[in-house]
């Protein structure tokens, strides 16, 4: 059977359906993936330091992606090339695969990036073994992040199926071989793979739960090799909580320890205690005499360190700082906080044994962590409480002090009493005239004016008309007799009696007309000027004594010029 058969072990994965539980538990690290979540980071002092990276980042970012930033991780300790020295070191190896995590980075799924990391490694394990400057005992470390941690573990696994074969060409010695895991999803008390059992599968990241990183007792094995796990303490990948379906502070604690734990393993973590430029024993004793910053249990081949959360910096109060609030305030609430947050885990005491195998998600914590938390509570509450009343009086004792800081009024009240009668309130400041007016916006009203009719042109007032009647003609200015006007008697000239002539009745219907005529018509009519002289025939007209006796000589009556009378 050949060597990358016997490898393939780690492809075959139950097929299951993910179940609500997985997908919970895949929230906790979804978020950690959306940004920068590795920095440069890890290097060993051995003959050979061979270093696998975590994921590589989502999203791009300034950092560099080289496979060899992770030589600078832990100080530097595993850096074969010395501090400060750049370029190519043949001691130092380093895994470029390709770091992958399924739809989050558009590649492989995490299961075959893994894979593929890991028989990276078999590879540069037996190189580094098969070199002719290699000396056993000289030491070689395998530095792995994340992703790479997970890789490490899996190695081992590898050389356990290989060393079971009966072919010994396969055997991978690792008794010389130091694996050192930071932020390792596979740590059996805590790590994010390790909470699930085997079998729970996600489609769409490619990945299987049921990792661990089992010890292994030297006596029983003796090519197993030396393992150190460094995990800050509320690492989201590789310290979650056990008890998380019922304790949402926890579980939100955990998944703010993706943006804030998660990614610090290359800045600030350094586990060489006796600087001496290494991480070896003498620093793990260091470590489990300081149980207010570690906590070290260890099983077989398997030494577990925790690096302590310290107070006030907590992942889920993070926010809190950065939107400004005092760090006394995050501290005084921290205690009741972290026990809310503690409720979720079952932690190996210090100096207890790391789990021998992984310790799978809880409903409830057993009865006796439940008496003991409660147990707990109350002196967490009464700390909390001190906390915020020492608050309280160094603010208050800062407003004594100093009334310019903090609640002004407040300081006021304790400097100055109040008045007993309240001050005049000040007049306001007279503005300034200006020299220009003021405009005042005035709101604009509609005018409305009513239609009127233009008035009528003036009327030319007439004189009043006087309606002149004529005078009645007298008998001497008729030409007709009235009484013969109708008489049925016979004229002297007719020649008989009874019965009038047809000339005698149209003479006298002519003269009547023309009686009519001349005192109406005639009277407004001039008459033509004659020019022939007067006649000796005595005019009935001239003699008559009426005021207008020449009607047609166009005056007015009463003021004919002629008044001669013959």
């Amino acid at each position: 059977m050949s060597e990358q058969s016997k490898i393939s072990w780690n492809k075959r994965t139950t097929p299951v359906v993910t179940a609500a539980l997985a997908l919970e538990v895949v929230g906790l690290f979804g978020f950690a993936y959306l940004t920068d979540s590795h920095v440069p980071g890890i290097s060993p002092l051995a003959a050979t330091s061979i270093f696998i990276d975590g994921t590589k980042d989502i999203l791009p970012t300034d950092d560099s992606q080289a496979p060899d930033r992770m030589r600078n991780a832990l100080g530097g300790a595993y850096d074969q090339c010395g501090a400060g020295s750049t370029g190519p070191c043949a001691n130092n190896k380093y895994i470029d695969y390709s770091r992958d995590f399924g739809i989050l980075t558009g590649g492989a799924g995490y299961n075959e990036s893994k894979l593929e990391a890991t028989n990276m490694t078999i590879a540069a394990i037996r190189e580094a073994q098969a070199d002719p400057t290699y000396t056993p005992g000289d030491g070689i470390y395998v530095v792995g992040y994340s992703q790479g941690a997970n890789a490490s573990s899996d190695v081992i696994k590898a050389a356990e199926e290989l060393n079971s074969d009966a072919d010994p060409t396969n055997d991978l010695d690792l008794s010389d071989v130091t694996f050192v895991m930071l932020g390792n999803g596979a740590r059996n008390d805590g790590g994010l793979w390790a909470r699930l059992p085997a079998g729970v599968y996600v489609p769409f990241l490619g990945l299987s739960f049921g990792a661990s990183t089992n010890p292994v007792t030297p006596s029983d094995d003796p090519n197993a090799p030396n393992v150190i796990l460094i995990t800050k303490q509320y690492d989201g990948a590789g310290d979650v909580p056990r008890y998380m379906l019922l304790n949402p502070v926890a579980d939100l604690n955990a998944a703010m320890g993706f943006f804030y734990v998660h990614n610090g393993y290359y800045q600030d973590v350094d586990v060489d205690l006796d600087n001496d430029g290494d991480v070896d024993e003498a620093d793990v004793v260091l470590a489990e005499a300081d149980d207010e910053h570690y906590i070290v249990t260890k099983n077989g081949n398997v030494t577990d360190i925790v690096i302590i959360n310290q107070p006030g910096d907590l992942p889920i109060t993070q926010p809190l700082k950065a939107l400004g609030v005092p760090d006394d305030v995050i501290l005084a609430i921290d205690p009741i906080l972290r026990w809310m947050i503690e409720a979720g885990y079952d932690r190996v005491p210090d100096g207890g044994t790391y789990p021998s195998e992984p310790v799978h998600i809880g409903l409830f914590p057993k009865p006796g962590k439940i008496f003991k938390d409660l147990l707990a509570l109350d002196d967490v509450w009464d700390q909390t409480e001190e906390n915020v009343e020492d608050l309280a009086d160094a603010n208050t004792l800062q407003l004594a002090s100093d009334p310019g800081v903090g609640n002004s009024l407040m300081a006021a009240k304790q400097v100055d009493p109040a008045p007993a009668e309240a001050p005049e309130p000040p007049k306001p400041p007279v503005k300034p005239q200006s020299q220009w007016p003021t405009f005042v916006p005035q709101q604009w009203v509609p005018q409305v004016t009513k239609w009127q009719a233009p008035p009528a042109p003036p009327v030319e007032e007439l004189p009043p008309t006087v309606e002149e009647v004529p005078p009645t003609p007298t008998a001497d200015q008729l030409l007709i007799d009235p009484d013969s006007l109708g008489n049925t008697a016979a004229s002297p000239s007719s020649g008989s009696t009874g019965t009038a002539t047809p000339g005698a009745g149209l003479q006298k219907i002519a003269g009547a007309v023309k009686q009519v005529y001349d005192a109406t018509l005639g009277r407004l009519i001039p008459k033509p000027a004659t020019t022939t002289a007067p006649t000796t025939t005595p005019d009935p007209v001239t003699t008559s004594t009426d005021p207008d006796p020449d009607p047609g000589t166009g005056t007015e009556p009463g003021t004919d010029p002629d008044t001669s009378t013959g």
